[in-house]
């Protein structure tokens, strides 16, 4: 009787295991085109800590992608874009990390507030535990929050 309990017990665990995720969310309209003026490779030039900021050199190649709803972090990290939400101010985006290197986990959505600005990027996000959206751009005084300013790449 324990041993079929057992069997049941792994085998509903597989099945639960390998039901498929969640589809992504579809997008609006208008969160395509946002999405879509995105698109394009983004150089960062400034990371703004509650602590401190960096500013990266013109040399350095910490440079993100966003190709369709794809988000690729200089080649150590990817996302997905779970949401975009184009009528706040400033924009909501949320990304569901795929591959995952240094604060960015695996299978997380992370929350996040951006403004473009011609070529210029500023996106804020949370990366600490849970959820808490970046209320805005300015220097942040939670640890768990990072602003980057990234500048368009041109091809």
């Amino acid at each position: 009787m324990l041993r079929n309990v057992l069997v049941l017990a792994v085998v509903m665990g597989v099945a639960v295991a390998s039901a498929p995720a969640d589809p992504p969310k579809e997008l609006s309209g208008e969160a395509k085109r946002e999405l879509k003026a995105l698109e394009g490779k983004w150089r960062a030039v400034k990371f703004i800590h509650s602590d401190r900021e960096t500013v990266l050199g013109t040399d350095d190649p910490f440079v993100i992608t966003v190709t369709g709803g794809k988000i690729d972090f200089a080649g150590v990290a990817t996302a997905a874009v779970a949401d975009l939400d184009p009528t706040t101010d400033p924009k909501c985006l949320d990304f569901k990390v795929g591959v995952a290197s240094g604060v960015l986990k695996a299978d997380s959505v992370y929350e996040s507030v951006y403004k473009r600005d011609g070529d210029t990027l500023t996106w804020a996000f949370y990366h600490g535990r849970g959820k808490s959206r970046p209320s805005g751009l300015d220097k942040p005084t939670d640890p768990e929050l990072m602003v980057m300013v990234l500048t368009r790449v041109k091809e």
